[in-house]
This record gives structure tokens, C-alpha cells and sequence, in this order.
């Protein structure tokens, strides 16, 4: 992991999150003093499925994917994470190794906490430990709905949720540029990459959307929602 930058103290970092609110001073000052900031280009490796794990992943800025490989090499992506989330919150617990890779898909930015670190200041700092079991199930409960959401809903539904969860949470804007591929859209949702294809081609046809290289124009929220929530 290169690229390594010391940036302003956690106590006084606009990204700080509120899972750090329990911490004393002196804690968080622990934290400031062995983080690491790391700011990776669009396309780099943040970890690999099967390294050991050193480091909570803490995201600032950009957006990234976390996708596992099955033995055949077919990639699953198991969800985008934006900013001010513990990326892999449910592993970094659990076993000494990743059991997926992230990878970034925008220019993004990082910190990087010692694993051992948090370790201690959850055996010092119960409130601490208990804020990051809360962000831990909250995290595996918006998995578990997403995947169910995805899996009950017809090619048009899922391709149209993707542009909607892109349009709301992530982007907030109905006009964004597609920060990932149509094939990785469909390792996301499901589906192969023709069929993504053919759906984004219709959505056009229909004036749902508006496509200009990797913009995407929603110009037709109302119905895009609609196909979303029902198909």
C-alpha cells in the first residue's frame, strides 16, 4: 500500500465517523498518530482477496467496489461502498485473511487504522466496541437487503435500481458519469453483460435515460423509480 500521506488529526477531520465519537481524546489522538492516509487512483488494488489483514479500511472519498473470485476466476461484486465507510467491517473481525478484494473505481482516499489498534481500544472502550458491532450489523443487515431486493426483481428492475441507487445515495444527481463497466454492473446485479446492455439500450429508446459515452442523463425519474420499485 504506497502513496502513503499524513493528513489533518482524526479529532478534527471533517470525515471523522460518528463510530469514533466514544473515544476519549487521548484515544483518538492514538488513532491520528498510527493511521495512515492513502490515496489510490481509479483502477488500483486497495487489498486482495487472501491477503492477511493488517489494517481497518476507513473511506473518505471516492467509491469502491468489493468483489470475491470464485475458483473458476468469475467475479461477484458484493456491493459499492462510498465515503465514510468501514470497508469490510464484517471480516476484519472474523479471520486473518480477506475473503474479498476492493478495488477502486474512482480516484479515492483512505485511512488506513493498524488492526491491533482497534483491537485494544475495543477491549479499553466498550461504548467503542459497541458502536462498531452496530456498524457492523448495520452493514451486513444493507447487504442482505440489497441481495434480496436485487434477486426478486425482473432484468429491467435490477438495471434500473443500479442507476437509481448511482442517482441518489452515491451521486446525488440525476446526471453522473458510470463509474464502473457494463459488465461489472451485471457481476453486481446478476445478469450477463449483453443483457445490461440491451436494458441500458432500451431505457434510451424509451427516453428514460439519456447515454453520452459514460454519462448517464436520467431524464425520466418518475418512471426509472417506478421500473425500480415494481419490476
Amino acid at each position: 500500500m504506497d502513496n502513503k500521506l499524513q493528513i489533518e488529526t482524526c479529532k478534527n477531520c471533517v470525515w471523522q465517523s460518528s463510530v469514533f465519537s466514544s473515544l476519549t481524546e487521548a484515544q483518538l489522538d492514538m488513532v491520528s498518530h498510527q493511521k495512515k492516509h492513502v490515496v489510490y487512483i481509479k483502477g488500483s488494488s486497495i487489498c486482495r482477496q487472501g491477503e492477511k489483514i493488517t489494517h481497518f479500511i476507513y473511506m473518505h472519498k471516492g467509491l469502491l467496489k468489493l468483489f470475491v473470485t470464485s475458483e473458476n476466476g468469475r467475479d461477484q461484486i458484493v456491493r459499492l461502498s462510498g465515503p465514510m465507510d468501514f470497508i469490510g467491517l464484517l471480516n476484519t473481525f472474523y479471520e486473518p485473511e480477506y475473503g474479498y478484494s476492493v478495488t477502486a473505481i474512482e480516484n479515492s482516499s483512505v485511512c488506513l487504522i493498524p488492526r491491533e489498534l482497534m483491537y485494544d481500544l475495543v477491549r479499553q472502550n466498550g461504548e467503542f466496541g459497541l458502536n462498531l458491532l452496530q456498524k457492523s450489523s448495520k452493514t451486513a443487515n444493507d447487504i442482505i437487503h440489497q441481495r434480496g431486493l436485487i434477486h426478486r426483481k425482473n432484468l429491467r428492475g435490477r438495471v434500473a435500481y443500479v442507476l437509481n441507487e448511482l442517482a441518489g445515495p452515491i451521486y446525488k444527481s440525476p446526471k453522473f458519469d458510470l463509474p464502473v463497466s457494463r459488465r461489472e454492473i451485471a457481476e453486481l446485479i446478476d445478469m450477463t453483460t449483453e443483457n445490461v446492455i440491451r436494458i441500458l439500450s432500451e431505457f434510451r429508446k424509451d427516453r428514460i435515460i439519456d447515454i453520452s459515452g459514460k454519462t448517464i442523463n436520467i431524464v425520466n425519474t418518475e418512471l426509472l423509480e417506478k421500473i425500480a420499485n415494481h419490476g
